[in-house]
């Protein structure tokens, strides 16, 4: 492994970090992204939230159009994971699996990571292609407007999660997928909003119909129009082992 000097690095490529890694080479600085290539914005089946695309754009398209427009001007993009970070201000030093990067800043931009449903993989994939399961309340909170909402996670993640999407729509149901975990303050402000809590966790969820079975863990069902898979977690927390986060 050779050591390269950047004026920054940028872990993490989706769309913040190629945001980032655009501005950055624009003005003129020595940039490289290094990005395993997990970036939950490939799961958008079609994104309508992204000014001057008005029609939309399929995850995967934005992140090659983001990847081209950066390379552009001369950023480089790595496929690599970043096991460590260390060192301070104007001299850092990243290690992957195959790289060794030296760089003077470093911006993580790893974003959070969805913590799927226990469904299969070809499951899964239908169920965002159809718009049944979404992940993500301010990219999809239009697309769900009137229908019949299931959050998933009944903690305070789940609580914020289904008030915020009180605005786009009146039947909400907060299901906790493994305890009720609520407090007084939770209940009321649910209550407050019209928001309904189910009286015991989620067993399984079924896609295979036109609405999406919620099978709960006393034996009764509850069927809504679409799924908010409410917990999600920073990447970073995740991932990053504890010399990572002491350096930076």
């Amino acid at each position: 492994m050779t050591a390269d000097r950047y004026d920054a690095l940028i872990v993490g490529g989706g769309p913040g970090g190629l945001t980032a890694a655009i501005y950055l080479a624009r003005y003129h600085r020595r940039v490289v992204v290094v990005d395993e290539g997990h970036s939950r914005a490939k799961w958008i089946p079609l994104s309508h939230n992204h000014a001057g695309i008005p029609y939309g754009i399929a995850g995967e398209e934005l992140l090659r159009r983001m990847r081209e427009q950066a390379k552009r001007y001369g950023a480089t993009i790595q496929t690599d994971r970043i096991g460590t970070i260390a060192g301070k201000a104007d001299d850092f030093e990243a290690r992957g699996s195959a790289v060794t990067i030296a760089a003077r800043a470093v911006l993580i931009a790893t974003g959070v990571e969805n913590r799927r449903p226990a469904l299969d993989a070809d499951t899964h994939r239908d169920a965002l292609q159809r718009g049944v399961l979404r992940y993500c309340p301010v990219c999809d909170g239009y697309e769900a407007t009137g229908l019949a909402i299931g959050v998933i996670g009944a903690n305070t993640h789940g609580v914020a999660e289904a008030l915020f999407l009180r605005t786009f729509s009146d039947r909400i149901t907060l299901v906790a997928h493994e305890t009720i975990d609520l407090s007084a303050d939770d209940r009321s402000a649910l209550a407050a909003a019209g928001i309904k809590v189910a009286a015991r966790p989620l067993a399984r969820m079924d896609f295979s119909g036109d609405r999406v079975a919620l099978h709960l863990t006393d034996g009764s069902e509850l069927h809504v129009d679409t799924i908010a898979a409410s917990s999600s977690i920073p990447s970073s927390a995740r991932a990053s082992p504890a010399s990572m986060r002491r350096a930076i």
